[in-house]
């Protein structure tokens, strides 16, 4: 019984100071953000944020209906301050499933048909002075239904961060109190009891201001993760094609050779020069030319494995690194890349069809070598095959 009266002394709270703290908190989370927003050059991210911040606004205005339930209009604390918390708790829902990256179209369709049915079921049961019990249940089960989905997408799966799982996790656990919430007012219900304990809904209410302190700080600090992750991301990419440039493949290529000579595996390095590229932007255009090397970008993209690095190393010309891959293999991959290139289709000019001249270099490793020396050798080697596959009538490969 101690254990449980320390419990009841920790949860039960004046509901009252509750409300403002979540009316007052909400509102300053959403200036907060708001001025964060202005300061992120991250288009992606900054719009996810003013979302959020409007989101924190919302929430502040539901609170704020409840807290001032004495002196505003049944309509106004009720009908409209619920509504505008389920509103800010939608919003926060969608950026949660933007940050989530699986499947968000279709669970953003599916938040959206839970928040209409919400919004128009609840509102319903005021016009029609339903039973306050039902209602009451109806106001539990629906933050479940509105908070569940992002939680779990949150909570789950691979390459979520501390932060994301936490959120998470908190979204989730507000969800089993609302279910417990719910099964507790229909069992009183059932048995024709007028009033029950609020101890749940205390509960409830310090949940919400866990979720309004630790969220809002952790989704501040999760988007300044994705506008970082952007950033870098811009910095180790070439701007036109979207394949990594020399930078990050030289930083990434030295971990791939570092491993293959412990394993004493071959790996293999494939230079690609685009013929006659020159004459394509002096006849078409260089808006053209810059098509073409999108076109070549996208066709190794589809070829090389997630293991596999490829990257635009200068102009008109790429290189992609095969990890653990023989002479042969190498060779298959080039050979795939220079068929496919002959279903390159260009709208706009539909008889232009281009080749691709292609050197191979291939071997293991050596123990005890610089891996930097050893990409060093295989960007060179490979640039010599393509030299020559240019001089015996390009189009064609060449294994040094």
């Amino acid at each position: 019984m101690g254990v449980i009266k320390a419990m009841e002394w920790i949860i039960h709270s004046d509901v009252e100071t509750l409300v403002k703290i979540l009316f007052l908190g909400n509102a300053l989370f959403s200036v907060v953000i708001g001025m964060y927003a202005i300061s992120v050059k991250v288009t992606g991210v900054r719009q996810r944020t003013f979302v959020l911040m409007a989101a924190k606004l919302f929430q502040s205005l539901g609170w704020m209906g409840l807290a001032f339930i004495l002196y505003l209009p049944i309509f106004v604390s009720v009908n409209l301050g619920q509504s505008f918390l389920y509103t800010g708790l939608y919003l926060e829902s969608l950026v949660m499933l933007g940050l989530t990256k699986w499947r968000v179209r279709t669970l953003r369709l599916v938040q959206t048909a839970i928040y209409v049915s919400i919004m128009v079921s609840f509102n319903a049961f005021k016009i029609f002075a339903l039973d306050n019990h039902f209602q009451a249940a109806f106001g539990a089960y629906s933050i479940f239904l509105i908070m569940v989905i992002p939680g779990i997408s949150f909570f789950t799966g691979k390459k979520k961060s501390p932060l994301k799982r936490l959120t998470g996790f908190l979204f989730v656990l507000i969800f089993l109190v609302s279910l417990a919430r719910t099964g507790e007012v229909l069992s009183f219900y059932s048995r024709g009891i007028t009033s029950y304990s609020s101890l749940l809904n205390d509960f409830t209410l310090l949940l919400f201001i866990l979720h309004m302190h630790i969220g809002g700080v952790s989704f501040l600090l999760i988007l300044r993760e994705e506008a970082d992750h952007q950033l870098a991301e811009l910095a180790f990419r070439d701007p036109l094609t979207g394949l990594y440039n020399r930078r990050h493949f030289l930083e990434h290529a030295k971990g791939a050779v570092s491993f293959a000579a412990r394993t004493r595996e071959s790996v293999a390095m494939l230079f690609f020069d685009l013929d006659f590229f020159k004459r394509v932007n002096d006849q078409y255009g260089h808006n053209f030319g810059d098509e073409v090397l999108r076109d070549f970008s996208a066709i190794l993209k589809l070829h090389v494995r997630s293991c596999d690095i490829a990257c635009r190393y200068g102009g008109e010309e790429f290189i992609v690194f095969l990890a653990n891959t023989s002479r042969d293999g190498a060779v298959a991959v080039a050979e795939r890349i220079r068929d496919y290139l002959r279903t390159s289709k260009f709208p706009n000019k539909s008889d232009f069809t281009y080749t691709v001249s292609v050197g191979i270099a291939c071997r293991i490793p050596p123990l005890g070598a610089q891996a930097i020396d050893t990409i060093g050798a295989l960007v060179n080697d490979s640039d010599t095959a393509v030299y020559r596959a240019k001089e015996n009538g390009r189009d064609r490969i060449e294994v040094f």
